[in-house]
């Protein structure tokens, strides 16, 4: 019993006599643990980052033309895309970027979208001056200038030959909004006396080729209508189906004092009186 108890005595004593870590030492491992682990997660960090694009510079585009503008961003590594629906701007001129998204002079990642705000131009046009020019070539010019042709009359005149414009209201020269409707006065010549009437007093049949631009504004496809008012009643003369923007060219007729309106759906876009 003795000497189990003094082996137990000398267990004891040797587990005491064990060298022990320095306390130094035991405070600083998980000091240790901790920077590893930091260590660790920015190495992370940035072998991450190097797999990401470089960063590149929005080139400054207000003001420029778009095609100049589409041709910096590529340059600069961007993917540039326009803005479907565009600005009308008083300052910057049609074609031309008003603004991107995000602005010039920000710094970004290579292959970013930017969007481009274009411009319209002035939401304002000037009524040009058609008088005398051929109807065809007038109503050419007013499309050009971004005018719409709602009515159109016919009146004699002694100097200005048939089919060329004798007025234009609003009158030459005046601002107006874009999509503006104007009136136009057509020569029917001068004023010679002839038989207004066929046999037995019967009224004569008038004729007028009525060409006009469907607007683009609205469906893109309806249901073009062509009434007619004279001295025999009200009818509808024409109906077909076109497309937005599609030209129209229709011959009418009638008896005495006639007026044409011509509608895209119900919207009315063309009255002649002839």
């Amino acid at each position: 019993m003795t000497k189990r108890g003094l082996g137990r005595d000398e267990d004891h004593r040797a587990a005491w006599e064990e060298p022990m870590p320095h306390p130094l030492v035991s405070c600083m491992m998980p000091g240790i643990a901790v920077l590893t682990i930091i260590t660790a997660i920015l190495l992370g960090f940035h072998l991450w980052q190097r797999t990401l694009p470089a960063d590149t510079t929005v080139p400054m585009l207000a003001g420029t033309k778009v095609e100049d503008a589409i041709s910096a961003l590529h340059a600069a590594g961007l993917d540039p895309e326009q803005v479907k629906s565009r600005q009308s701007s008083e300052e910057i001129p049609e074609d031309y970027v008003i603004s991107s998204t995000p602005d010039g002079g920000r710094r970004v990642k290579a292959g970013r979208i930017v969007l481009l705000l274009v411009s319209s131009g002035s939401a304002y046009t000037t009524v040009p001056d058609v008088r005398e020019l051929p109807q065809e070539a007038a109503r050419e010019r007013l499309q050009t200038d971004n005018l719409v042709v709602a009515q159109e009359d016919y009146a004699f005149h002694p100097n200005i030959p048939f089919d060329r414009i004798i007025n234009i209201t609003p009158k030459p020269g005046t601002r107006v909004e874009k999509l503006s409707t104007v009136k136009l006065v057509i020569s029917k010549g001068p004023d010679v006396p002839e038989s207004t009437s066929g046999p037995a007093g019967v009224p004569e049949v008038k004729s007028t080729v009525i060409s006009v631009a469907l607007p683009t504004d609205g469906d893109p496809r309806d249901m073009v209508r062509i009434d007619v008012s004279d001295e025999s009643g009200d009818r509808t003369v024409f109906q077909k189906e076109y497309n937005a923007g599609d030209t129209v060219v229709q011959t009418v007729e009638g008896k005495g004092d006639v007026t044409a309106k011509v509608y895209y759906g119900n919207r009315l876009i063309l009255t002649r009186t002839f």
